[in-house]
């Protein structure tokens, strides 16, 4: 089993998480689903993920550490 990731010990690694899905709100929304109601809702098309989940938590964790 992989050893569990401390983020109340690490602080900064929740606001590098943040802040680097603040700066790429495409990104955010690729990785968190853009449901086509929501999309509809805040007028945009529908935005998906041309990589898997296993890539973009990859990128999301370069970010971060």
């Amino acid at each position: 089993k992989d050893p569990a990731i401390e983020w109340v010990k690490n602080p900064v690694w929740t606001d590098s998480m943040i802040a680097y899905l603040g700066d790429n709100p495409e990104f955010q929304i690729k990785l968190f689903s853009d449901f086509t109601a929501a999309a509809k809702k805040a007028d945009h098309l529908k935005l998906t993920a041309k990589d898997g989940r296993t890539q973009q938590y990859g990128c999301l964790a370069a970010a971060i550490f």
